[in-house]
């Protein structure tokens, strides 16, 4: 899918933070700035924990993207329940 040129440009450090994020803080400004969304003044309340939960619950991923993100993120009500239970969206 990817050519391996591509690939050979970084070491495995650099690849790793660019398929699995940063282990950063969640940063909402940013979160803000880079996604299209819908409701995200709720993640203002979260504490850095369940920032990370909720990115994986929608992104699969608890680290902050390295530069943008394409996902769409619709949030319901329920949101922190959701993310808290640990499920996600299975898929089989």
């Amino acid at each position: 899918m990817i050519d391996p040129k591509w690939l050979r440009m970084f070491n495995q450090q650099e690849l790793q933070i660019l398929l699995g994020g940063v282990n950063a803080p969640v940063d909402v400004q940013d979160l803000r700035a880079h996604t299209q969304y819908g409701g995200l003044s709720v993640l203002e309340d979260f504490d850095q924990e369940q920032r990370r939960l909720f990115l994986r619950f929608v992104t699969s991923c608890s680290r902050p993207p390295l530069l943008t993100c394409v996902n769409l993120l619709k949030l319901h009500d329920k949101l922190l329940q959701a993310i808290s239970s640990g499920a996600g969206f299975d898929l089989s």
